[in-house]
């Protein structure tokens, strides 16, 4: 065993050598003796590397002879990734953290690379295990990138093999962390409506700014796409249409999120279907996109919180002002929805609620002309939802699927009704409202 690393040493040495005096044009060109790494298997695999990184604590020293290989899946050719190189193998796909720059011009996408693990750190980067190294910052060990050319070259080796990988194609619901890192498809999914002729990033301010977008299916199960402001095509408008959306995917804390390479990822040709109405606060106000308050007694609303949601922000209603209850009853109104189109209307909501009170209602309606003046009067019927009916306050539940399918061919509102009295009120969270055309598995 010794004698086989001594070789691989030498090797990996001549081949940093090589590269080294190798001028920017030539780095297309795959090193001469890349052939003889043919024979360089990998002895772990990158699901197997990631696992090796317990719970606690963030970062783990890899100090066995630990080899992997995989295919370049994304770079910074594109800005959207900064030094940093994506790579999966049949089994996983991990982040390497790098300090260099115009690292495209060495790992091309669809190159494959070995690399030599012993020595570096495999760390936790905002929940996300990574594989980098370790640094100073006055006398505190941080989790990193790896430093210096050098030891880049010592750890990444360039294999002759250049096969550009086919994503895998899954749905948004699929989503889980065995994807992380990895290059998937999703087929069709379209922006949603409010966020059309909105570039991909901003890059008009110093510093530039990231942007989130969302992305939805027939369903109506949306996922964040997020773009940096340094990405060389933050300044063009979203793709408009439906179709074929391929990317890597991410995580951000408890987030997913996807990072295309360049927009020739997003094929968003096709006619838009149905347009799912998503309201997730994350824009930080409650009555954006036509929706309501109003007040049939009191003066008491919904508003959006920062601090609280599934995840935060979400909307919140409580009557408990200054220390006491304050009679109200507050409805909270969807804007007018067509269903003359679709099939399979449906409903979906996460509630969570604390204290003792009424519950809060919900409520559809197919004659109300949107005057709230006569929200009372028109027709109202009750809708069944999931809550939490626990002692465990503010449990985040799911309503479940709510069909709507009864309401097809109408046009609808949707209300979520609050009372308090001056005795008594619960103070009701919900987030993640979606409206959209089930369509059938």
């Amino acid at each position: 065993m010794k004698t086989i690393i001594k070789t691989l040493t030498l090797s990996i040495l001549a081949l940093g050598i090589f590269l080294g005096g190798c001028v920017k044009q030539q780095f297309e060109e795959p090193p001469s003796n890349c052939d003889s790494l043919a024979q360089v298997t990998a002895n772990t695999t990158i699901q197997d590397l990631k696992a090796m990184l317990p719970s606690y604590p963030d970062t783990l020293k890899i100090t066995d002879d630990i080899i992997i290989s995989g295919y370049v899946i994304s770079n910074d050719q594109y800005g959207n990734f900064y030094k940093e190189l994506v790579i999966q193998d049949s089994t996983a796909g991990i982040s390497i953290m790098l300090d260099a720059s115009y690292l495209y011009t060495l790992y091309p996408v669809g190159q494959r690379i070995i690399v030599y693990c012993k020595g570096l750190y495999l760390g936790r980067s905002n929940g996300v295990v990574k594989l980098g190294s370790t640094y100073d910052d006055a006398g505190v060990t941080r989790f990193g990138r790896i430093q210096g050319q050098a030891v880049i070259d010592e750890h990444i080796i360039k294999t002759c093999e250049n096969k550009p990988q086919e994503p895998l194609e899954i749905s948004i619901s699929q989503i889980n962390s065995s994807y992380l890192y990895r290059l998937i498809k999703l087929n069709p999914v379209e922006f949603v409506s409010d966020e059309l002729g909105t570039t991909w990033a901003n890059p008009f301010v110093d510093p530039p700014q990231s942007v989130n977008h969302t992305l939805i299916d027939p369903d109506g199960t949306f996922i964040i796409v997020r773009t940096s402001g340094y990405a060389t095509f933050a300044a063009q408008e979203i793709t408009q249409g439906s179709g074929p959306f391929v990317a890597i995917l991410g995580k951000y804390n408890s987030d997913y999120q996807l990072y295309i390479n360049s927009p020739e990822d997003a094929q968003l040709t096709g006619d838009r279907f149905f347009e799912a109405i998503i309201k997730t606060f994350s824009d930080g106000s409650a009555t954006s996109g036509g929706w309501q308050n109003i007040n049939v007694s009191g003066s008491i609303n919904w508003n959006v919180s920062t601090s609280y949601g599934n995840p935060a922000p979400s909307l919140v209603i409580s009557n408990y002002i200054n220390g006491s209850h304050v009679a109200c009853e507050t409805w909270y109104v969807s804007p007018s929805i067509d269903f003359s189109e679709i099939t399979n209307p449906t409903l979906s909501f996460d509630n969570a609620h604390g204290y003792t009170g009424d519950p809060m209602q919900v409520k559809i309606s197919t004659d109300w002309d949107g005057d709230p003046a006569t929200i009372t009067s028109a027709t109202w019927v009750n809708l069944a939802y999931n809550t939490d009916n626990s002692t465990n306050y503010f449990t985040w539940v799911n309503s479940g699927d709510i069909d709507l399918s009864a309401y097809k061919g109408n046009n609808v509102h949707i209300a979520f009704v609050y009372t308090g009295s001056s005795t008594d009120g619960m103070t009701w969270e919900i987030d993640n409202i979606r409206i959209f055309n089930k369509t059938q598995k």
